[in-house]
């Protein structure tokens, strides 16, 4: 499905929160301006930005990179609050801030990425992907035998793990293995942040390669 940003689109300003392309984001909408927000999103294109904070500003600055994502499902709760879920589709440059009122909107540039990737990132995708599924598979919890609660839990994340390691097998583009390992491997908001913003993708593979080095040293 062929989406067009514009020029020109709501955002959530948050704290340590970044939005990868193909991630699936939930949240929690309580705030008045942006129930106004989600009101207008769901009643035209279905779209809105997430940009993290900038952490030396102490007002609502976005950081120069975020993320633009499609409403995928929205539930609204009795009390007027609501719980979507937003998919990820396209690193955006922030230009400006156009305004707060009644919203924050920002003016973006969408990042246009090259569909052919080079010789070296796709060998740096193939080896970033080696590194993940190992320790995707060591870290995953050890599924439990018994009857109880804490071993229908354990059950669960050693399913989740695996499933998660059989989809990145199963991912064959360099820009897809880049983005869809940073939301789940990396703790840090703004190591996060930082791949976000990093546009070119023989870097972002180089940096997410160095990364899984460095988890996998402390997990031994």
């Amino acid at each position: 499905m062929a989406i067009e940003i514009p020029d020109n689109v709501p955002v959530m300003i948050l704290p340590e929160v970044s939005l990868f392309p193909g991630m699936m984001l939930p949240l929690f909408i309580f705030e008045p301006r942006y129930r106004q927000m989600l009101k207008e999103a769901l009643e035209g294109d279905r779209l809105f930005a997430v940009a993290m904070r900038s952490p030396d500003d102490s007002g609502e600055v976005p950081e120069p990179v975020a993320g633009v994502g499609l409403i995928r499902a929205s539930v609204e709760n009795d009390d007027g609050t609501s719980h979507l879920i937003l998919n990820g589709w396209s690193r955006v440059l922030v230009k400006r801030v156009s305004g707060y009122d009644p919203y924050p909107r920002i003016d973006v540039e969408p990042v246009v990425e090259n569909d052919e990737p080079s010789m070296k990132a796709i060998a740096l995708a193939t080896k970033v992907k080696e590194l993940a599924g190992d320790l995707i598979r060591r870290q995953a919890p050890k599924g439990g035998t018994g009857d109880d609660e804490a071993a229908y839990v354990s059950k669960m994340g050693s399913e989740s793990f695996n499933q998660f390691a059989d989809q990145l097998e199963a991912a064959d583009s360099p820009h897809l293995i880049s983005d869809m390992l940073p939301p789940a491997l990396v703790a840090d908001p703004r190591r996060k942040q930082e791949l976000l913003a990093t546009l070119d993708l023989e870097e972002r593979l180089e940096k997410l390669l160095g990364l899984l080095m460095e988890f996998g040293n402390q997990s031994n």
